[in-house]
């Protein structure tokens, strides 16, 4: 039928109906292969067991109230080498471990995103970290909406430090994309005004990867789309993109991401959080800077060039971050001995031959800088708030307004480049490793999450 048509209707139209079919076909078949996946696995790894030879342990928590899939490991002995499951006898008692790293994935992902990060802190912190990887929002489950998916969270931190309550004394956030905006919610949840505490726990350190602070809509590759496609593609997709591209205010309200970065969201008889029906919700009486601010440090990880999803502006909570970069790296063209290269093969190495950095398309990737950000006079977010400076004619005065109010916090910045003609850098910054595929192809952030486990684990070791 579908050639007799080929001579009636438009040839773009027959295209697209192909098109369709493949994917409604693809779509149907891929539970069937993943079935048949699966079962090979089980008989391999069950032929294997009969031998003697077990691949990993089983990874299942028992701890009530989590997720079937979500995880619960104990760093590794020191002198063994070995790990140490979490939900054993003795393990919750005050000899248990002190810090708890809770490790966020992003959008439709999976636990697994980010298992590299989870093996360094593990082999790394000793028997004193305890590792949580929550998966109640995995796959479709995280499309639902920021706040749906930040009080699964939130329920699931609450229950492994119940669980392990005579032991634990810190928390640190770590969110992967979509997961530094839940981990932000989260946090904002289990703050305790009074104690300036984190579900009971002392805040240490909150790290993002990839994640979008400021929203997805106007820069990076999104923002070559017309406003109007974001605006219906967002609708389609889900609640979280709406959130994420900033199309979620209606009638007065402001975008939830706005109200996660404004310093006096939740604090009494603040400026309009609601609609102008006198509206509100929950929300709007969290304080999630606040919230933010209760942490020892925070560090944003963000992808320079590359990255399809999360542009380099949003991750570094900077508007004009691209040229910043880029005044940057003339002035280190000029001055070759002033770069600050971090790449594969070690630290401080050296530039191109000319002084300047490579050509994004080629190279190693490497950490192209690190800094630390002082933070701003809480007045100069009151100034963007009038209006004051708040817009340079780019269309991007709501970012530059939230960038604001982030940026009266101290932040750690790592900014990553991964050079190469596809932009995958989204993945390889948490070198992601759902099964050997994916492993193969990034692997080569390896290096970047070593680093994230470095920097998560100095505190854990000065204390």
């Amino acid at each position: 039928a579908g050639v007799l048509m080929v001579g009636v209707i438009p040839r773009w139209i027959y295209k697209a109906a192909v098109r369709t079919l493949q994917l409604v076909l693809a779509a149907a078949l891929f539970p069937v292969l993943r079935g048949c996946y699966l079962r090979v696995r089980h008989f391999g790894m069950t032929a294997l067991a009969s031998f003697g030879i077990r691949i990993e342990p089983s990874r299942r928590n028992t701890v009530p109230g989590l997720s079937p899939k979500s995880t619960v490991v104990r760093g590794r002995n020191q002198a063994t080498r070995r790990p140490t499951l979490a939900a054993t006898t003795g393990s919750q008692g005050a000899d248990g471990p002190s810090q708890l790293f809770v490790l966020i994935h992003g959008l439709g992902g999976t636990p697994d995103d980010l298992r590299c990060l989870e093996r360094n802190l593990t082999q790394r912190g000793g028997t004193d970290v305890l590792v949580h990887k929550p998966a109640c929002n995995t796959l479709v489950r995280s499309f639902d909406g920021v706040p749906n998916g930040a009080r699964r969270v939130a329920d699931e931190i609450r229950a492994v430090v119940a669980e392990h309550r005579a032991s634990l004394r810190r928390i640190s956030l770590v969110g992967n994309s979509l997961g530094g905006i839940y981990a932000r919610y989260a946090a904002a949840l289990l703050f305790d005004e009074d104690s300036k505490t984190i579900a009971g726990l002392e805040p240490t350190t909150f790290l993002t990867t990839a994640s979008p602070h400021l929203g997805v809509g106007p820069f990076g590759y999104l923002g070559m789309f017309p406003s109007p496609l974001q605006t219906v593609g967002a609708a389609l997709i889900g609640e979280s993109c709406s959130q994420l591209m900033l199309r979620d205010g209606r009638g007065n309200q402001r975008p939830l991401l706005a109200k996660m970065a404004d310093p006096m969201n939740g604090k009494e008889g603040a400026r309009g959080s609601g609609g102008g029906s006198g509206a509100r919700d929950e929300a709007d009486g969290l304080p999630f800077v606040d919230a933010l601010a209760s942490f020892e440090r925070r560090c944003a990880y963000a992808n320079a060039v590359n990255d399809f999803l999360v542009a380099f502006e949003t991750a570094s909570i900077d508007p004009d971050a691209t040229r910043t970069m880029r005044k940057k790296r003339s002035r280190e063209a000029s001055n070759p001995a002033s770069a600050n290269i971090i790449d594969a093969g070690g630290f401080g190495a050296a530039a191109g031959p000319t002084g300047s950095f490579p050509f994004p398309f080629t190279g190693a990737p490497r950490i192209a800088d690190e800094r630390d950000h002082i933070p701003t006079d809480p007045a100069s977010h009151e100034r963007s708030l009038s209006g004051s400076g708040s817009d340079a004619g780019d269309g991007l005065a709501l970012q530059r307004k939230m960038a604001a109010g982030l940026q009266t916090l101290s932040w750690h910045h790592v900014d990553v480049e991964f050079p190469g003609y596809l932009p995958l850098a989204h993945n390889k910054i948490c070198a992601l490793q759902r099964d050997p595929v994916m492993e193969f192809l990034f692997k080569d952030g390896e290096f970047i999450v070593e680093h994230q486990a470095e920097y998560l684990l100095t505190w854990v070791r000065e204390q």
